[in-house]
C-alpha cells in the first residue's frame, strides 16, 4: 500500500492550520552495529542478542520500559506511576540513579520517552505536552504544548542528527504523526489517509523515514516527500507494539500480543516476520564499536629485525580494550592490547619483530566491558628496506660445513654465511667486518648474492675467544654471526 501524507503547521495547540512543508536536515546515523535488545521483564532489565544468545538480566525494582541510549552505554527506565520517575543505569547494572524524580519540574506522565542522540537529554510526555530532562542534572524544559486527554500518549522519537523530534498527536479526531524542532519551534502534523492511525513512531538511523504501527500493520513515512509504504501486515487487531529499527537500519523489530505473542523481526523492506522470542520486545540497542579512521606504518629495521610501529587513529563508542593483530599471508600474529577511552583515540603499536615486507592486514577488535567489539580490518603495505634483510646467519669451519657455535682451539679458518630473505636494492655496497676477541678488525668487500659467504684464516691458528662477523650495507649493519674458538 502506498499513500500520501500532507503536512500542516500547528499553531497554538493546533487551533489554526496553515499549509507547510516538512523538510529534513542532513542526518547522522547512530553509532555502532546491531547490539542487544531489551525485553519485557517485571522489575528487571533483560538483555539478549536477536539470535537469543548472551541472555542476561539484572534487577531494577519496579522498573519498566527500558530504552537504550544511542551509543549503547546506558539504559533509561521508569518506576512508579502518576507521575512516573525516570532512572538511568549502565548496561552492566551499575550506576543506577534517578534522573527525573516525581514532582520535579514537569513530571513524566507516561513511560514512553526517547534519548537525544548525544545522550544529553531524554524527551518525555509531560502534563499537556512534550518536555525534556537533562541527564546530567535533572533540569527540565518544555518543548511543546499539546491538547491531550488523559489516555493519550505522545511516544517521542529523536531524529539521529538531534534537530527534530517526532511524536504521536491527535488531529481531526485521529491519531497522526507530528514533528517539531528540538527547541520547540515549527511544529508540523502529517495528515494521513483516513484508514491509518499512526502510533509509536521511530526514526530510521539514516534520518530519512519514520516507522510507525497501525492496526496490525507497520508502515514507513518518507520525511521529505510524505510517501507511506506498508512494511508488514500481521493480521492482528491490536496495534503492533513498540516497533523499532535495528541500529544499522536493515531490520525492524516489534512486539505482538494475542494468540501468538512475542517479539518479531522483519526486513526493513518487508517480508515474512520471524518470531525470535516469546518475551515482548522493548528496544534495540547498539553494540560497542570501534572505527579506524587512519593508519600508517613507521618501519625501522635493526639487524634485519622490525622494530618500527603502526599508528592508529579512530573512535570508540565506549571505553574499550583494543586488541591489535597483524595478518600476513594467512598467518596471524599474537595481538597487542591497549586501553582507549570513549571518543577519539590515537595509539601506537609495535610491529612484530619477524614481520617481512609486503601486504598485511591490521586487525582491530577487542572488548568493551564484557561485550566484544566487531573486528575492523585495515590493509597496509610494509615496504622493503633498500639494504635488504638477512634471514639466517651461521659460521662453520669449512665452506659447506655445519653451523657451529664453538670450535676447537687451534682452528685455522672460519667461514661465515648470510642468507637474504630480501635481496639488497641495486647499487647497495656490501661489506663484512671480522672482529677478533682482542678487538682487532678486518674488512672485506663482498658481492651481492642470495647467500653471501666470507672467510678468515690464520696459519698459526685463530685467537682463542669470541669471533664475530658483521655484514653491512653501506654503514647499516644487517646481521652478526659469532662463534667461540677454544
Amino acid at each position: 500500500m502506498r499513500s500520501r501524507f500532507s503536512t500542516t503547521l500547528l499553531v497554538l495547540l493546533g487551533s489554526t492550520a496553515v499549509l507547510a512543508t516538512a523538510g529534513s536536515s542532513a542526518p547522522t546515523a547512530f553509532p555502532g552495529p546491531n547490539g542487544k535488545m531489551t525485553m519485557g521483564a517485571a522489575g528487571a532489565i533483560r538483555l539478549m542478542y536477536p539470535d537469543g544468545s548472551a541472555l542476561s538480566t539484572f534487577p531494577v525494582p519496579g522498573g519498566t520500559a527500558p530504552v537504550w541510549s544511542a551509543d549503547g552505554r546506558f539504559i533509561a527506565y521508569s518506576v512508579n506511576r502518576d507521575p512516573w520517575t525516570i532512572r538511568v543505569v549502565r548496561v552492566d547494572g551499575t550506576g543506577d540513579r534517578e534522573v527525573l524524580p516525581a514532582g520535579r519540574g514537569d513530571s513524566a506522565m507516561h513511560n514512553a520517552y526517547a534519548w537525544s542522540p548525544t545522550g544529553a537529554e531524554i524527551a518525555y510526555q509531560c502534563s499537556g505536552g512534550l518536555c525534556a530532562v537533562r541527564v546530567a542534572d535533572g533540569t527540565t524544559r518544555r518543548i511543546l504544548d499539546l491538547q491531550l486527554t488523559t489516555a493519550e500518549t505522545v511516544r517521542p522519537t529523536w531524529s539521529p542528527d538531534g534537530s527534530k523530534i517526532a511524536l504521536q498527536c491527535r488531529f481531526d479526531r485521529r491519531q497522526e504523526l507530528c514533528m517539531v524542532n528540538a527547541d520547540g519551534t515549527d511544529p508540523v502534523v502529517f495528515v494521513s489517509d483516513p484508514g491509518l492511525s499512526e502510533r509509536s513512531p521511530d526514526w530510521s538511523p539514516d534520518g530519512s523515514r519514520l516507522l510507525f504501527g497501525s492496526t496490525g500493520r507497520l508502515h514507513t513515512l518518507d520525511v521529505d516527500d510524505g510517501e507511506v509504504r506498508q512494511i508488514v501486515d500481521v493480521g492482528t487487531s491490536p496495534p503492533l507494539l513498540r516497533p523499532h529499527w535495528s541500529p544499522d537500519g536493515q531490520r525492524i523489530a516489534f512486539a505482538v500480543t494475542g494468540s501468538s505473542p512475542g517479539t518479531y523481526v522483519v526486513g526493513a523492506s518487508g517480508g515474512q516476520p520471524v518470531r525470535i522470542s516469546s518475551a515482548l520486545f522493548e528496544d534495540w540497542g547498539t553494540s560497542p564499536a570501534v572505527t579506524v579512521s587512519a593508519s600508517w606504518l613507521e618501519p625501522r629495521w635493526v639487524l634485519s629485525r622490525q622494530t618500527g610501529r603502526v599508528q592508529l587513529r579512530g573512535t570508540a563508542s565506549h571505553a574499550s580494550t583494543l586488541s591489535v593483530a597483524f595478518r600476513v599471508a594467512g598467518r596471524t600474529y599474537s595481538p597487542t592490547s591497549v586501553s582507549v577511552p570513549a571518543g577519539d583515540y590515537a595509539v601506537s603499536i609495535p610491529l612484530p619483530r619477524d614481520l617481512l615486507p609486503g601486504a598485511l592486514e591490521i586487525l582491530v577488535g577487542g572488548t568493551s566491558g564484557s561485550e566484544p567489539l566487531l573486528t575492523v580490518a585495515r590493509a597496509e603495505t610494509l615496504p622493503a628496506p633498500a639494504t635488504g634483510l638477512v634471514s639466517r646467519t651461521w659460521i662453520s669451519v669449512i665452506g659447506a660445513g655445519a653451523p657451529r657455535t664453538r670450535v676447537p682451539r687451534g682452528t685455522k679458518a672460519l667461514v661465515a654465511r648470510f642468507a637474504f630473505s630480501v635481496r639488497p636494492a641495486a647499487g647497495q655496497r656490501l661489506r663484512v667486518v671480522w672482529l677478533s676477541p682482542s678487538g682487532a678488525s678486518r674488512t672485506q668487500r663482498v658481492a651481492s648474492a642470495r647467500v653471501v659467504s666470507t672467510s678468515i684464516a690464520s696459519g698459526l691458528g685463530l685467537q682463542r675467544g669470541r669471533w664475530r662477523c658483521r655484514l653491512e650495507a653501506g654503514r647499516t649493519p644487517l646481521a652478526i654471526a659469532s662463534v667461540r674458538v677454544g
